[in-house]
């Protein structure tokens, strides 16, 4: 039901989550990550800065990452400690408020389905089908402040199943804060890894990142979703494709995302986004660690590619470019 063309995509190995101030006060944030073909680095546990200099900071709350993390094995005890100690919600009781009648494995800490359910794709008209005994292996929680109020994300991370859509499902669900009950639920997972990345302050509401990547041999793709809350349901603003080539002396290359606020337009409630992709070319890892290339091989290039997104008050939603990133899709295109 659900087939999605892989776009060109690219391990993170750094994330950075800083936050500064406009020239008029408002908060201003900045992500970033960098990239290199490690396929478990998408596994990597995040550090997450959180200070006390501006009062809309979001709190980040994470259980756990992905499952086979030697130091962050999922247990029992995590699907059910308190995920907000007001209410007293757990991840397995908002999991239950989403799919009916979930049950313990008896065998493993993971949590199983006992009906189908068929969830939306963002973005696009598919949808994707869980089967009965879909296996929910991991999660996490962020809180993110949207629509005037604070919202709970939940991102659920399932195993690879029989019929499973490509690449299995990681589910994304929107609960206001405080309340077991979903505003919207949908899959975002598009490739081999999918995860829940930072968290970007708009002003008055947030945005967060969804990576899903993807390595070969000597290529890593890395596509980055930036979604915000919007009339209580995930609203995509932007993607990013990104690739990085480990090829010799003269044909590697690496791709780096970073997202930034600027000062509102005027009569817009939200801030402007730019998101720039720096493109690297230089020797390969092996290349520039080995010392085997020629020193006229060693130097670097850098190219710049960058898209800005605005709030549009007609449409109610973020608008960038009709084909963001033409200019960095082509080079990929022909470098893949």
């Amino acid at each position: 039901m659900r087939k999605i063309m892989l776009p060109f995509l690219v391990i993170p190995v750094l994330l950075s989550f800083i936050y500064c101030a406009t020239a008029e006060g408002e908060p201003k944030a900045t992500i970033s990550s960098s990239s290199m073909p490690c396929p478990s680095i998408v596994n990597a546990k995040y550090n997450i800065d959180h200070t006390d200099k501006h009062p809309n900071n979001p709190l980040v709350v994470a259980r756990a990452e992905q499952k086979n993390i030697a130091d962050e094995l999922l247990t029992r005890r995590d699907w059910d400690a308190p995920i907000e100690k007001k209410s007293g919600l757990t991840s397995k009781k908002l999991l239950s408020s989403v799919f009916k009648g979930i049950r313990e494995d008896s065998e493993s800490v993971d949590l199983v389905t006992i009906s189908e359910k068929v969830l939306r794709v963002p973005g696009s008209m598919e949808h994707t089908v869980l089967p009965e005994g879909t296996r929910f292996t991991s999660f996490k929680a962020i809180r993110v402040r949207g629509d005037g109020r604070r919202y709970l994300v939940m991102f659920w991370d399932t195993e690879s199943y029989t019929g499973a859509p490509d690449f299995g499902a990681s589910i994304i669900a929107i609960f206001p804060e405080g309340s077991p009950e979903p505003l919207d639920i949908a899959n975002v997972r598009s490739a081999d890894y999918c995860s829940l990345g930072k968290i970007l302050s708009l002003g008055p509401v947030d945005a967060f990142t969804i990576d899903n990547s993807h390595s070969n041999s000597s290529q890593s793709y890395l596509y980055t979703d930036l979604f915000h809350i919007h009339d209580g349901r995930l609203q995509r603003i932007a993607s990013v494709p990104m690739l990085s080539v480990q090829a010799g002396c003269e044909n590697s290359f690496d791709e780096t995302l970073t997202w930034r606020t600027e000062l509102l337009d005027a009569g817009s409630p939200y801030l402007k986004i730019v998101a720039t992709v720096t493109l690297i070319k230089r020797p390969g890892d092996y290349e520039r660690d080995s010392g085997n290339c020629p020193k006229s091989k060693k130097s670097w290039r850098k190219e710049v590619f960058w898209e800005t997104y605005r709030w549009n008050n007609v449409k109610k939603r973020y608008v960038g470019p009709i084909k963001p990133f033409e200019r960095l899709k082509r080079f990929n295109e022909k470098n893949f």
